[in-house]
C-alpha cells in the first residue's frame, strides 16, 4: 500500500489525509509555488493501473475542470505521478473546510428558508454538467462540501463512473452509488441517465425538510425494494409544519418511471420552492435533443404557482397502460437485480472488506 504522506506530487508537498473512500482518498496538501493549502484526490493505485479508467478519469476531469460554476467544486489542477507500480493520476482542489453536507443532518428538519437556497445552488450544478454531457451518478449530502459562509460545492463527479468501470459486483460487492439516493431504474441495473441524478437531488431535498430519507431498511435490498416499488411517504406527515402542496412536488422528483420526472434540477426546485410559498426560483430553459420524425408525443410539465413560468417539454411517455403480465416481468426484473446486489453483498462480507465508493 502507497503511503503519500510527506511525499511531494510536483509541486504539492502531502500533510496529511483527510478522507478516503473506495475508489481515491483525499490528502491536504501544499502547494509550494503559490504557499497555499490546497486538498489532493489521488485515485487508489491499483484502479489506477487500468488504462481506460485512467484515461477516462483524466478525460472527465477535463470536462468537469471546463464547467466552471459556482456549486461545482473547481479543480485547480491534473496531473499524473509515476511510481515504482505505475503511473497515479491525482486531482488539485480547493481546500474546503466546512466539512459536508452529511455533517449538518442530524435527524431533525432544517428549515425550509434555509432548504430552498441549498438545493437551488445544487440544482444549478446539476443542471449545467448535464447539459455539458457530464453525469454525477452519485449525489448525496457526503458528495456537497460546505465552504465560506455555508457556500455549497457539488463534488466527486465520475468516481461512480470509474468504479463502475473497474469493479465487478460479484467479485467485490461494491454497489455503484449510494442505495439511499439510488433512481429505481439504475437500482434495476439501467445505465444511469440525467433523470437519475434529478431523483437524488429530490432525495436529499426530501431528508433536509424532514430529517430522514424517504426510505430506509435494514440492509440494501430492503432499501432498493422501497425506491421501485413503494410511494413516496409524505413528507409533510413527517415533518408537521411542511404544507402538504410539498409531497406533490417532491413525488414528482421521485417519480419512478424517468421520463415522468421534471426535466430540469430547476424546475423541480421551483415547483419546490413554490409549495413551500418562497420566492419562486428562476427556471432556466433546458433545450432537449430534436426528437425523432416517429417519436411518441411529449408530455409537459409547469411548476405549480410559478406565474409565467416556462413549459418544458418531458421526454416522450407511452400513454397506452402496461399489459398486466409486462408488469409482473417489469418487477421481476428490478427485484431480479436487487437480489444481485444482495448476494455480492454476502460475498463480499466472506472476503475481505471494501470501504464505500
Amino acid at each position: 500500500m502507497t503511503t503519500w504522506i510527506g511525499q511531494t506530487l510536483g509541486r504539492y508537498r502531502i500533510v496529511d489525509r483527510i478522507g478516503r473512500g473506495g475508489m481515491a482518498e483525499v490528502y491536504r496538501a501544499t502547494d509550494d509555488r503559490l504557499r497555499r493549502e490546497v486538498a489532493i484526490k489521488i485515485i487508489q493505485p491499483d484502479i489506477a493501473q487500468d488504462p481506460d479508467a485512467r484515461a477516462r478519469f483524466l478525460r472527465e476531469a477535463r470536462v468537469i475542470a471546463s464547467l466552471e460554476h459556482p456549486h461545482v467544486l473547481p479543480i485547480y489542477d491534473l496531473g499524473e505521478h509515476r511510481t515504482d507500480d505505475g503511473t497515479v493520476p491525482f486531482l488539485v482542489m480547493p481546500l474546503v473546510r466546512g466539512g459536508s453536507l452529511a455533517d449538518r443532518l442530524h435527524g431533525a428538519p432544517l428549515p425550509p428558508e434555509r432548504v430552498v437556497p441549498w438545493v437551488e445552488a445544487l440544482a444549478g450544478a446539476l443542471d449545467a454538467a448535464h447539459q455539458a454531457g457530464v453525469l454525477h451518478r452519485d449525489v448525496k449530502p457526503a458528495n456537497v462540501l460546505v465552504g465560506t459562509h455555508e457556500h455549497l460545492y457539488l463534488a466527486d463527479f465520475g468516481i461512480a463512473r470509474l468504479a463502475a468501470a473497474t469493479t465487478h459486483l460479484t467479485r467485490t460487492g461494491t454497489v455503484i452509488g449510494t442505495p439511499v439516493y439510488m433512481a429505481p431504474e439504475v437500482a434495476a441495473g439501467s445505465a444511469a441517465e440525467a433523470p437519475a441524478d434529478r431523483y437524488a437531488l429530490a432525495v436529499m431535498a426530501y431528508e433536509l425538510l424532514t430529517g430522514r430519507p424517504p426510505f430506509e431498511g435494514e440492509n440494501v435490498l430492503s432499501v432498493l425494494h422501497q425506491h421501485a416499488t413503494r410511494p413516496v411517504p409524505p413528507a409533510s406527515r413527517r415533518a408537521t409544519h411542511l404544507p402538504a402542496e410539498v409531497d406533490r412536488a417532491l413525488a414528482a422528483g421521485m417519480a419512478k418511471r424517468p421520463q415522468e420526472r421534471p426535466a430540469s434540477c430547476r424546475l423541480f426546485v421551483a415547483a419546490l420552492a413554490a409549495a413551500l410559498g418562497h420566492q419562486p426560483v428562476a427556471t432556466q430553459a433546458v433545450t432537449p435533443p430534436p426528437a425523432p420524425a416517429d417519436a411518441a408525443p411529449t408530455a409537459t410539465y409547469t411548476p405549480p404557482g410559478v406565474a409565467g413560468a416556462a413549459t418544458h417539454k418531458l421526454p416522450p411517455v407511452t400513454t397506452r397502460p402496461l399489459a398486466r403480465g409486462r408488469r409482473r416481468w417489469g418487477v421481476a426484473a428490478a427485484l431480479a437485480a436487487v437480489l444481485v446486489v444482495a448476494a455480492a453483498l454476502a460475498l463480499s462480507k466472506a472476503g475481505r472488506e471494501a470501504p464505500p465508493p
